[in-house]
């Protein structure tokens, strides 16, 4: 799961230029730049991921997004933002891309093994929302739950609310598929720090040639 830029130099003319007159010590320089640089979409990124929308699982997803600075072909540097593979990486796509009943690309999320999803609500969450279950069949409360039919809603899971005979406690909501609005945390971070990062990569370039011109 990544977002990619490409960043330039300069004009064509005057980049090919700068390597003439100075050989691999530009673009090793650009890389050098490029890398420092794209830590601040890191950055970003990972404040989009505890002061935006995404919460349930923002420890692991901000802890998984990284830069990624390679050469193309022709030598030159460029590089992505993105996550890395394991736990965080369908997660990090689906709050990225959205799914396609939400104004995303993606398909709804919908269940493997079960006739519905079980989603938690109540106090089957963390005051920072996250579940406090891996779901209806956790250890904590198997045996607990009962299914509560809605007219017109979703059905529910619930449980018999501690010390009141006649009151209910929600845990789940059942339902067929979940969409999710398109977040877009990583091409926005850097789409934001687009101009920072230019400057970063032109002042290692500028260092780099200054250190050599007077060597």
């Amino acid at each position: 799961m990544t977002a990619s830029i490409t960043m330039e130099l300069g004009d064509g003319a005057s980049v090919l230029d700068l390597i003439r007159r100075f050989g691999p010590i530009v673009l090793d320089a650009s890389e050098k730049g490029l890398r420092r640089g794209m830590q601040l979409a890191v950055n970003r990124a990972k404040e989009k991921t505890t002061s935006g929308p995404i919460t349930a699982r923002s420890t692991v997803l901000r802890g998984s997004i990284t830069a990624l600075v390679k050469r193309d072909r022709a030598g030159f540097p460029i590089a992505s933002l993105g996550v890395k593979s394991g736990l965080a990486d369908k997660y990090a796509a689906i709050q990225e891309l959205g799914t396609k009943g939400a104004g995303g690309d993606l398909d709804p999320i919908v269940p493997r093994h079960a006739k519905a999803l079980a989603i938690p609500i109540g106090e089957a969450k963390t005051k920072r929302g996250v579940p406090k279950y891996t779901g209806p069949r956790d250890e904590a409360i198997e045996g607990e739950l009962f299914l509560v039919e809605r007219e017109g809603k979703p059905p529910l899971l619930a449980r018999k609310k501690p010390g009141r005979k006649e009151a209910i406690e929600p845990l789940f909501v059942l339902v067929k598929k979940v969409e999710l609005k398109p977040r877009r945390y990583l091409r926005d971070s850097l789409i934001e720090k687009r101009a920072e990062i230019a400057n970063v990569v032109a002042s290692a370039v500028g260092e780099a040639i200054g250190m050599r011109g007077t060597a």
